[in-house]
C-alpha cells in the first residue's frame, strides 16, 4: 500500500466524495446530500478517513454521530455509513485500514468504541468476518396489503383519535417529548423536534411524509413514512406517549396511510417489543418466513464495541430498541 496516503477527511471537497460515491455505487449521491449527512447533523460532524492515490480519493470510510439514550442518559454513539472504494483500487485492503483509523479516532475522542451498522450484501462479510463486528439480528419485515388490513379492520373500531398530516413538526412536539415515557431498553434512539427536523424534514433527496395523532386535542403520537414508487408505504417511525398506546391508536394510523391514493401495501421492520408486534399483527400484518417473495429481504443490524467498563452490554439484543429510523438512509 505504499502508493496510498491516508488522512482524516474534513469534508472540504464534497464534490470529490460525490464522485467516488458514484464510481463505487453506480449512481446516487449529491453534494447537498453529503452536506446534510456529514456536516449538518445536530449530533456533530462525521468522523472519516480517506485513502488517496495520485491526488485523487481512492477510498473512504466514516461514521456519523447520533444521540442515544444509553443506560438512561443522553450520549453519543456512531453509525457506520458510506464505505466507498474506487473500482480501480479494490482488493488492496483499503477498507480495513481506513476503518481501524476511524475506530482509533473514536476511542481518542470518546474514550471507547460503540458503533452500529446496517451493511449491504456486498459489505456485510467485510464487517463481520474481517473486522469482527457482531451480527445482532436480521430484521424481518411486517407488511399488510390493503385488502388484508381492510378485512381485519372491519371488525375493529377506531379510537376516535384524529390523524392529521403535517408539513413541519409543531412546537407542541416539545411537550410531547417532555411527557414521553422513559426508555425501556438501555439502548434507545434519542428523538426530539430538532433531530426529526434534520433527519426527516431536511433530507435533501428522500421525501418523508409525517402525521400526528391527536386525542382530545393533544398530540399522543406521530408517524413518519416514505411512499415508494410502487405504491408501498414504508413506516420509518411510529411513536406514542406510552408503548401501551400502540394497541389503541395503530388502527387509526394505518387506516390513515391506506387512504393515500394508490397505496397498495404498508410495511416496516418487525418490532422488537412483543406488544408492538402484536398490535401490528392484530391489524392483519404478517411476515414472510421464506427467503424469496414479497418483503423477504432481511436487514442486518451489526455492532462493534469495546468491552463496557460499566453499564449495559451492547452485544445483547434484548438491550436494544430496534427501530427503522435507526438506519442510515
Amino acid at each position: 500500500m505504499g502508493q496510498y496516503t491516508f488522512q482524516r477527511c474534513y469534508f472540504s471537497d464534497l464534490g470529490a466524495l460525490n464522485e467516488i460515491y458514484v464510481k463505487s455505487f453506480g449512481g446516487g449521491g449529491s453534494v447537498p446530500y453529503f452536506q446534510w449527512k456529514y456536516l449538518d447533523n445536530p449530533a456533530g460532524k462525521a468522523i472519516a478517513y480517506v485513502a488517496e492515490a495520485d491526488g485523487k480519493v481512492a477510498g473512504f470510510y466514516g461514521v456519523i454521530p447520533e444521540y442515544w439514550y444509553i443506560g438512561g442518559g443522553k450520549r453519543i454513539l456512531h453509525q457506520s455509513m458510506d464505505t466507498m472504494t474506487h473500482p480501480d483500487h479494490r482488493g488492496k485492503g483499503l477498507f480495513p485500514k481506513l476503518a481501524h483509523m476511524v475506530f482509533d479516532r473514536i476511542r481518542e475522542e470518546t474514550g471507547g468504541l460503540l458503533v452500529i451498522g446496517y451493511p449491504g450484501p456486498t459489505s456485510y462479510a467485510g464487517f463481520v468476518h474481517k473486522l469482527k463486528w457482531k451480527s445482532m439480528v436480521e430484521m424481518k419485515y411486517l407488511f399488510a396489503y390493503k385488502w388484508m388490513f381492510q378485512a381485519v379492520a372491519f371488525f375493529r373500531d377506531g379510537s376516535g383519535a384524529v390523524v392529521e398530516d403535517i408539513s413541519t413538526y409543531p412546537a407542541e412536539m416539545d411537550a410531547f417529548f417532555s411527557a414521553h415515557e422513559a426508555p425501556v431498553r438501555p439502548f434507545t434512539k434519542y428523538l426530539d423536534r430538532g433531530v426529526l427536523d434534520w433527519r426527516l424534514a431536511a433530507h435533501p433527496s428522500t421525501r418523508y411524509d409525517r402525521c400526528v395523532v391527536r386525542a382530545d386535542g393533544r398530540i399522543v403520537g406521530h408517524c413518519a413514512y416514505r411512499v415508494d414508487p410502487d405504491g408501498r408505504i414504508f413506516i420509518l417511525l411510529v411513536d406514542f406517549l406510552k408503548r401501551d398506546l400502540f394497541d389503541k391508536y395503530m388502527r387509526d394510523v394505518v387506516a390513515h396511510l391506506f387512504k393515500r391514493p394508490g397505496t397498495t401495501a404498508v410495511h416496516t421492520f418487525l418490532a422488537t417489543f412483543p406488544e408492538v408486534e402484536a398490535s401490528y399483527r392484530a391489524l392483519g400484518f404478517v411476515s414472510n418466513p421464506f427467503n424469496r417473495g414479497p418483503f423477504s429481504y432481511r436487514t442486518p443490524l451489526i455492532v462493534l464495541a469495546d468491552p463496557p467498563k460499566h453499564g449495559p452490554d451492547p452485544y445483547a439484543l434484548v438491550n436494544w430498541d430496534v427501530q427503522p429510523i435507526m438506519r442510515d438512509y
